[in-house]
């Protein structure tokens, strides 16, 4: 009888130890549980917008080019018998740049000016006996077009005579030569190439997405770029003025061609094809300085959007601590910095890192607030 008691009431205790921890152990699914109803505040970097100052100043390559550019070339054929322009020379307009050998189209001028002086004379004489009606009205049809066809012939030949030597057609400097003295021309073949470069053209790619932004009544057409040549510290600077600009892309660069004109300057040698950089600075260029609608953002501080394509900021609301997408427009990126155009107000604070991770309503908490960049 005391071992059966005994046993009995090792059970009773064990069972009391079970029910105990099993109780423990709920309690702690409870608490864990409770845990996880408490919504994650993440923190975020913060930018206030009109606390945010970075200079919208762009660089873009450039290439020269002559203002005036022309392929001289002969409308006659022959061989070359006076050339001796130079690449490099300068010529003045009216200057004899090439001739050649002429006495082919001397010889027939002077044919065509004996067709012309007989069927002036058959002319002359059949009016005379058409007065008189001796001649029938066909014979003087025959004897006018006779005339005006000597004429025409007359007229090709002195335009050929005169072909066969070329001037400049305006003052410049001769680029290339292509041909050597003596050597037999065809009609229509490139002798030599003449510049005009007393002005420089300035050639630019500007991306569709500026060249989007920039309205004839909203920018300053007095505002000059600069170009510039040469390495840091040892660069010169000009100013360009608009000249013209592509409505056509250039092909595979989604860019389009902005021109600008540059006086040859004194202090500097410079020839077509050489490299510069041209710098614009587009809080000049905007007519409304000091009260511009770009923003400037840390390049972290906008995404595009999965959904819509469209890029996007992510603005922090105070009162309710929570962010929201807002769509906007890249004006430009300089550097680490884009420069915005939307629905924004200065101060307004966006997040500047972690896009990815927000969701439309969340709630944040500010990690760092960035005075400046």
């Amino acid at each position: 009888m005391f071992i059966k008691t005994r046993k009995a009431g090792r059970r009773i205790c064990m069972s009391v130890t079970a029910i105990a921890l099993l109780g423990v152990l709920s309690g702690c699914n409870e608490a864990v549980t409770a845990e996880n109803t408490v919504p994650v505040v993440r923190p975020v970097k913060l930018a206030t917008l009109g606390e945010l100052q970075a200079n919208n100043i762009r660089h873009f390559p450039a290439q020269l080019s002559a203002n005036k550019e022309v392929e001289v070339s002969f409308q006659v054929a022959g061989r070359l018998t006076e050339f001796s322009k130079l690449p490099g020379d300068q010529v003045n307009q009216g200057e004899l740049l090439a001739a050649v050998d002429d006495r082919d189209y001397l010889n027939e001028l002077k044919l065509r000016e004996a067709d012309f002086k007989l069927a002036e004379l058959n002319f002359k004489r059949i009016e005379q006996l058409l007065d008189k009606k001796m001649v029938s009205r066909a014979d003087f049809d025959n004897a006018v077009a006779q005339l005006q066809a000597t004429k025409a012939s007359l007229t090709l030949s002195q335009d050929r005579l005169a072909d066969s030597r070329i001037s400049a057609p305006f003052s410049g400097q001769i680029s290339q030569i292509f041909v050597e003295n003596h050597q037999y021309i065809q009609p229509q073949q490139t002798v030599m190439m003449l510049q005009n470069t007393d002005v420089l053209d300035v050639r630019i790619q500007l991306p569709a997405r500026i060249l989007s932004q920039l309205q004839q009544d909203s920018v300053d057409l007095s505002y000059r770029p600069q170009v510039i040549f040469g390495d840091a510290g040892n660069e010169k600077r000009y100013e360009v003025s608009y000249k013209q600009h592509a409505t056509q892309e250039t092909q595979g660069t989604q860019s389009y061609e902005v021109v600008f004109s540059l006086p040859k300057p004194d202090d500097l040698t410079l020839y077509a094809g050489m490299g510069a950089t041209v710098e614009i600075d587009f809080d000049q260029l905007y007519l409304d300085k000091g009260e511009t609608k770009q923003f400037p953002l840390p390049l972290t501080a906008v995404l595009t959007s999965d959904q819509t394509s469209n890029a996007q900021v992510w603005v922090y609301n105070p009162q309710t601590a929570t962010v929201s997408p807002r769509d906007i427009t890249i004006a430009s990126i300089s550097g680490e910095h884009v420069f915005v155009v939307g629905d924004l107000a200065p101060d307004e604070q966006v997040v500047t890192a972690g896009l990815t991770r927000l969701v439309d309503g969340m709630q944040v908490k500010p990690l760092i607030r960035e005075r400046g960049m």
